[in-house]
């Protein structure tokens, strides 16, 4: 098995892919000329997520994957990524247009304006990266607008990520600790995910694209559950610290075993 990875220098999980038995893995960067020296062809193509950099370019994205699609036409893509507009599934603004049920109240922001009793969340980010929380903290200028999303403000009792890989819902989840004026993000924990919050994804997963491999973070409220986003190409070094357990050798072997590419 021939796996290339299109990435960033930022992919933590890079390594997991790796080191998957009988599985050649090699890896390349956007914005940059495919090397002459990567293989004649490839059995599976990953574009993962190019945005965990903040100096990304939406051109040189584009580039990339028309040219990696130029070179290797009959690979199989993960999430079937063709174009650009295939990895700008990260913006906010357009996963509300898909999920706008299960998240909170989302809205453009008005000429730089944070309305009270709203976030702002700039609408391609990485790691909870560039989130308002008052109006007093607006760092961005009226031309930057456009960039941000407000969205409501909830009151978090946990928060989770679930991994869902080739369709399926992994049943044992991470806790994370969310985002504050005062915390940083990070997993917790991992723990077998409560039954309604294992039915409130697959209601989720019915309303957007289908995916090979993401992970949803979810708010528990005392209103329910809540998607706050969800991550393609997402990151799991810490669900393998915990578990031991390899997702991308997951991702590949269930890839393999579904497509018709590889009976």
């Amino acid at each position: 098995m021939k796996i290339l990875l299109v990435t960033t220098g930022r992919d933590l999980s890079v390594s997991f892919f790796k080191s998957i038995a009988n599985v050649h893995c090699d890896v390349a960067e956007f914005g940059k000329d495919l090397p002459l020296s990567l293989l004649d062809t490839y059995d599976i193509v990953y574009f993962r997520d190019p945005f965990v950099v903040s100096d990304y370019s939406l051109s040189a994205i584009e580039r990339t994957i028309s040219d990696t699609h130029a070179r290797y036409p009959h690979s199989y893509y993960v999430d079937r990524v063709e174009s650009l507009s295939d990895v700008l599934f990260e913006d906010k603004w357009l996963q509300y247009q898909h999920y706008r049920q299960y998240m909170p109240l989302t809205a453009q922001v008005d000429e730089g304006k944070l309305d009270q009793g709203m976030i702002a969340k700039k609408r391609i980010s990485s790691r909870a990266r560039d989130i308002v929380f008052s109006e007093d903290d607006v760092s961005f200028s009226e031309s930057d607008a456009d960039l941000f999303i407000m969205q409501e403000k909830i009151d978090i009792i946990r928060e989770y990520r679930v991994y869902v890989v080739c369709g399926d819902v992994l049943p044992l989840v991470s806790t994370k600790q969310s985002k504050t004026v005062s915390q940083k993000a990070k997993v917790t924990d991992i723990l077998a995910a409560p039954i309604e919050l294992l039915e409130f994804v697959k209601l989720v997963l019915l309303e957007g694209p289908q995916f090979d491999f993401i992970g949803l973070d979810v708010a528990e409220t005392n209103n329910g559950y809540v998607l706050i986003e969800v991550n393609r190409a997402p990151q799991f070094v810490r669900y393998n610290q915990i578990l031991g357990v390899n997702l991308a050798a997951q991702l590949v072997e269930k890839i393999t075993s579904h497509s018709l590419l590889f009976k």
